[in-house]
């Protein structure tokens, strides 16, 4: 058992550590949401999208063992948890699979308000461009572009509106 206690805490290890480069990358993300670095926020998403894939394919092996230790300490199915499986374990894994948990917990909570927190940001920001558009609309609808008058003529009608260009072009 020894080994496959050693094998899951490298694998919670090796999940923890991507966890904590997501972390880094959504803090990333903020920081170019908050700079108008639409680049640098689309190259963090697919990072992010990377490490999510390499986590996905950890599963299988994490799984495994899981069920590997819960099956050879006799764990009910409703007690296949972390928590239960820590309950369980002998020194040094009890330590180091309870240390996982709690950092585990921690960089995912950081994580979600780090998210949360560019979910606002992209929210205002959509706001304010489509506020931003309305007016451009609004004014746009003043003007008589692309009607005609009683004689099948453009109208003469010039609107006054914000100038986009100055005097110079």
């Amino acid at each position: 058992m020894e080994q496959v206690f050693e094998a899951l805490c490298r694998v919670f290890d090796s999940e923890l550590e991507r966890q904590q480069q997501v972390q880094s990358l959504v803090a990333a993300q903020r920081a170019a949401l908050l700079n108008g670095e639409r680049d640098t926020l689309e190259e963090r998403t697919l990072d992010i999208e990377d490490i999510i894939r390499e986590s996905a394919g950890a599963e299988t092996e994490r799984l495994s063992l899981i069920h590997e230790l819960v099956k050879a300490y006799g764990l009910p199915p409703e007690r296949h948890t972390l928590t239960a499986l820590i309950e369980v374990a002998p020194e040094p894994w009890r330590s180091h699979m309870a240390h996982f948990q709690g950092m585990m917990q921690s960089t995912l909570d950081e994580t979600q308000r780090i998210v949360a927190e560019n979910n606002r940001l992209l929210r205002h920001s959509a706001r304010w461009t489509k506020s931003c558009l309305n007016i451009i609309i609004e004014w746009a609808g003043d003007t008589d572009m692309g009607r005609y008058d009683a004689r099948g003529q453009e109208p003469v009608h010039v609107p006054c509106g914000p100038a986009l260009l100055d005097q110079r072009g």
